[in-house]
């Protein structure tokens, strides 16, 4: 604290001046001695040292940082901006990295060719018959072993396992003769002549000369080669003269209708197939929507078969700016990895069920393949394409939803509270504070439930450390208008009065605030700030614990108390007249210090002069103190001069108030006797000036 620029009057007092009380002592009359020896004058003449209201407010002139409340009491006040805190990209979504394998399932192969096989009447027979007309041919047996391969076999695959399909057998009898029973049976030459089918001709009846028999036997689950043979059994009845010419045979034709098989070395036709899969959500975000600030989405397709596939995938919840959802075409080649990397950004999620556990991200994939053009492949309905979803660095610009707890670390800060406050710390640290208020205030963009937690650790002070801890539960705010929370702490709520008394210089903070509580739906955009304000209020209420000086601003006096170089003066005494009181209450104690140097006048003063006022003061009494000699030797070359106010130490309990209009009335002369002695009589460095 330091005073208003203003002066107390002249502490000096020219030649004039002196003259002029000279002459109007003369005036007054001498008394003429009766014997002759130097005339000498003895004069009183009075010197205004200082006449002055001092209005107390006008001693802290630290207008930042001061004001009044309604009750016209003085108020100390600081405020600090903390560094506005960003959410960045503290709100994202963990990584997703999902893969899902679909095995291919039964596929077709195209239809196979039909095979034809005739089996002569000779091998019936056992041995070729004669040709021309013969006699009755008796009944006989055709046995088992009997068999025909199917020329070049069937073409369009080499082995399958059939899951569906039909073989559609054709016997047409050209003998001769009549057959009952008559049976034929397929045979997989590949697998050591190991059975396929064995189909009963004649199960409708006796296969006359001239008959057809049409059979179509499911092939479901067999497995079987394109290398067959054909084996007919069975037992002829005998018949009438016949014309024998060589053609004569049972007639056997063999076709497959389309087949869906599990597994192949065959001609792949055409693959399409569609499946769905699910990406599921972390559960740290429950979202109803969000956008997207960043983030990629990474697709792989895995082909291991020797047919190239084209891949599709569609993702309904994720939209574009216009409102489409993300589609994404992957071409793989056979026996080949194939990935692709797309940028989020900017794309809307709304998962499916959101706002509960179970939140996903829907995916529906389809496969394709024309088939293998022709060429036969190896292909297995249990052999899988995979495909891997990966959407990683998911950073949410706004979002609306549920947010579960999320905590964002305030990194630590330092303000210097004594700079900011300018010297009112170290007048304050005289005086034990007994009301403090700090208002904390926090304009933040958050629409989820939130608080605010700092730690303020003031060093520099007694003690040192101090801790004062604000936790502060903020009020949901809108992303188009910012909220505006406040919250009020005093002597009553926490230990801010603790913590001020101690009077730090600098102040470290760190903290954290928490967003989000699991069940509250809100929104926010990551691109709000948390902007908090520090302001404290000091009302000057105070137990005074040791005296507080204040300290006038110093004048510079540059030709002492008065000049008398110019006539020998003799001093005879000096006098302190000095009027001083106040409207504060308090006992007080007013010095007045000299000095020949500037910077010794309050730390090596060769003048003090103590003026001591009780309580209550509100009465001006004068006071009267004897100035001695070497004091008024100081006064009357050039000196300094200032003035300091001690506030000693109130009763505990009591404690102090400033208010608007506390004054000080500061009011001091010097009353003067000396001796003017004659130039003539004796010279000027002869005067005896001893006291």
């Amino acid at each position: 604290m330091h005073s208003m620029d203003s002066s107390y009057r002249g502490l000096g007092q020219s030649w004039a001046l002196f003259v002029v009380a000279a002459l109007l002592t003369l005036a007054a009359g001498c008394e003429i001695p009766t014997e002759p020896k130097a005339p000498s004058w003895e004069v009183e003449f009075n010197i205004p040292l200082l006449d002055e209201w001092i209005d107390l407010i006008d001693l802290l002139d630290e207008d930042e940082f001061s004001s009044f409340g309604g009750d016209s009491l003085f108020f100390v006040e600081f405020e600090e901006s903390l560094d506005p805190i960003g959410i960045s990209d503290e709100i994202s979504i963990s990584g997703i990295n999902q893969s899902v394998a679909t095995s291919m399932g039964n596929f077709t192969v195209p239809a196979v060719p039909g095979q034809s096989v005739s089996i002569g009447l000779g091998l019936l027979l056992g041995a070729a018959p004669p040709v021309g007309t013969i006699p009755l041919i008796p009944g006989f047996a055709v046995p088992a072993g009997t068999t025909v391969p199917f020329g070049s076999g069937f073409s369009g695959f080499s082995q399958v396992t059939i899951a569906t399909g039909t073989m559609t057998v054709t016997v047409t009898n050209s003998s001769r003769l009549p057959f009952d029973p008559l049976g034929i049976r397929l045979l997989d030459d590949d697998a050591g002549a190991a059975l396929i089918l064995d189909i009963d001709i004649t199960a409708s009846g006796t296969l006359n000369h001239g008959d057809t028999r049409v059979l179509t036997p499911s092939l479901a689950g067999l497995t079987l080669s394109n290398n067959m043979t054909v084996e007919i059994y069975g037992t002829s009845l005998g018949g009438t003269n016949v014309t024998i010419d060589g053609t004569e045979a049972i007639d056997v034709q063999v076709a497959m209708s389309e087949l869906t098989v599990s597994s192949a070395t065959a001609e792949v036709g055409e693959i399409d197939f569609d499946f769905s899969d699910s990406v599921t959500l972390p559960n740290d975000v429950n979202i109803t929507a969000a956008t997207l600030a960043s983030g990629t989405f990474t697709l792989t397709l895995d082909n291991q078969f020797d047919i190239p596939f084209e891949l599709s995938i569609e993702m309904p919840n994720l939209t574009d700016g216009l409102g489409t959802p993300v589609a994404f075409i992957l071409d793989t080649p056979a026996q080949s990895q194939v990935s692709d990397v797309s940028d989020l950004s900017g794309y809307t999620l709304m998962p499916t069920n959101a706002g509960i556990d179970s939140q996903i991200i829907e995916l529906t994939v389809n496969v394709y393949s024309p088939g293998s053009s022709g060429l036969e492949v190896t292909l297995s309905a249990s052999d899988s394409i995979s495909v891997t979803a990966a959407m990683t660095d998911l950073i949410l610009d706004s979002i609306q939803g549920i947010l579960d707890s999320t905590t964002v670390d305030i990194a630590e800060e330092t303000f210097d509270l004594a700079s900011d406050s300018g010297n009112i710390l170290d007048e304050l640290r005289s005086v034990n504070l007994t009301d403090v208020e700090l208002e904390f205030t926090v304009i933040h963009s958050i629409g989820f439930p939130a608080s605010l937690s700092l730690t303020l650790i003031g060093e520099g002070g007694t003690p040192d450390p101090v801790t004062l801890v604000i936790d502060f539960p903020l009020s949901a705010g809108s992303v188009a208008m910012p909220d505006t929370s406040v919250l009020l702490l005093n002597k009553d709520t926490s230990t801010i009065v603790d913590f001020l008394n101690a009077f730090p210089e600098t102040v470290r903070y760190s903290g954290s605030f928490t967003i989000g509580d699991g069940v509250t739906v809100g929104t926010v955009s990551t691109s709000a700030t948390l902007q908090a304000d520090l302001r404290f209020s000091l009302p000057l209420a105070f137990d005074i614990v040791s005296p507080i000086e204040i300290e006038l601003d110093k004048e510079f006096q540059a030709d002492g108390l008065f000049d008398s170089e110019d006539m020998p003066v003799e001093f005879q005494e000096a006098t302190l007249t000095y009027r001083l009181s106040s409207t504060l209450g308090l006992n007080l104690e007013a010095g007045f210090y000299t000095a020949v140097d500037s910077s010794l006048v309050y730390s090596d003063p060769e003048v003090s002069l103590v003026l001591a006022l009780q309580y209550p003061a509100a009465t001006a009494s004068d006071t009267v103190i004897t100035i001695t000699g070497e004091q008024f030797d100081t006064l009357e070359n050039p000196f300094w001069s200032g003035v300091k106010i001690i506030i000693p130490p109130t009763t505990p309990g009591s404690p102090f108030k400033l208010s608007r209009n506390d004054r000080l009335f500061l009011k001091a002369f010097a009353t003067v006797k000396v001796l003017i002695l004659s130039e003539g009589i004796r010279d000027r460095e002869g005067v005896d000036r001893s006291r």
